[in-house]
């Protein structure tokens, strides 16, 4: 990630983008969603369980050996790193986290499909927002993979499906079992072809009312290539660009629409 270059256009995303209130939006969907989910603030009681969790994570330092299938990490394939170190630079931000947890509270999607599970945060976000949902989470290393198992454990998360594989060797089987995603997370490849791959797949499982969510989208020049090829995409009608974070909507009833929101 050049740090230059992505200070350069935050700064003119914090000049560009809409009200973070929604004000001067004129799609009552979009208008809705930021009134009603990104302006939420209240502090639901799932969220401080998730956060001691990985407050806790980020004070281990034990070292446990991985193995990254991923673009994006600046480790070798194999190496020992401490658990903190990967808390801290793998798992989601705290802002973020809320945000999907909020989404996937006012949504309320039944199969949930997360590409890279890491220590298990971002899909205890999910899982606490609708014990309901089903979440399916993949994560290639196995080492980071059971302790996100024991972090669903002690935290009673019982609507959680683990995968231990890379994402390309196990999303189709993944995809055909649930037969229709309603809501996806990306968050574990930062190369534009694996990203546009995994992308391509998952458009044909998706319905009139499903999410794909993508973070890192300024992660690089692939990074951005990638989301505006996705944007650009004809099954896409709605899209909301948060500057780290992209979200992709496919109702049809909306029409072609590019957000840059202010969050």
């Amino acid at each position: 990630m050049n740090n230059i270059r992505i200070f350069r256009k935050y700064i003119g995303y914090k000049l560009f983008s809409k009200h973070k209130t929604g004000h001067g939006i004129h799609s009552p969907f979009v208008f809705d969603l930021i009134s009603k989910v990104f302006q939420d603030k209240n502090e639901y009681a799932e969220y401080s369980i998730v956060e001691r969790l990985k407050a806790r994570l980020l004070n281990e330092e034990r070292k446990i050996k991985i193995t990254f299938f991923g673009a994006g990490s600046k480790y070798n394939r194999k190496n020992f790193r401490k658990l903190n170190s990967i808390a801290r630079t793998s798992s989601i931000e705290e802002k973020y986290g809320r945000l999907l947890f909020r989404l996937v509270k006012y949504f309320k999607p039944n199969n949930i499909l997360e590409l890279g599970t890491s220590v298990g945060v971002s899909a205890s976000y999910m899982a606490f927002a609708n014990k309901e949902s089903a979440i399916h989470t993949i994560e290639g290393c196995k080492n980071i993979l059971e302790i996100a198992k024991t972090n669903f454990r002690v935290l009673a998360l019982d609507n959680i499906i683990t995968y231990n594989n890379s994402f390309d060797s196990i999303l189709g089987e993944i995809l055909e079992k649930t037969k229709s995603v309603d809501f996806v997370f990306i968050d574990g490849d930062h190369k534009k072809n694996a990203i546009l791959n995994y992308f391509n797949k998952i458009k044909e499982y998706i319905n009139n009312n499903s999410i794909i969510v993508i973070d890192d989208i300024r992660w690089s020049k692939e990074m951005e290539e990638a989301w505006k090829i996705i944007k650009n995409d004809d099954k896409v009608t709605v899209t909301i660009d948060l500057f780290f974070m992209g979200i992709a909507f496919f109702r049809s009833e909306s029409s072609k629409q590019n957000f840059l929101i202010n969050f």
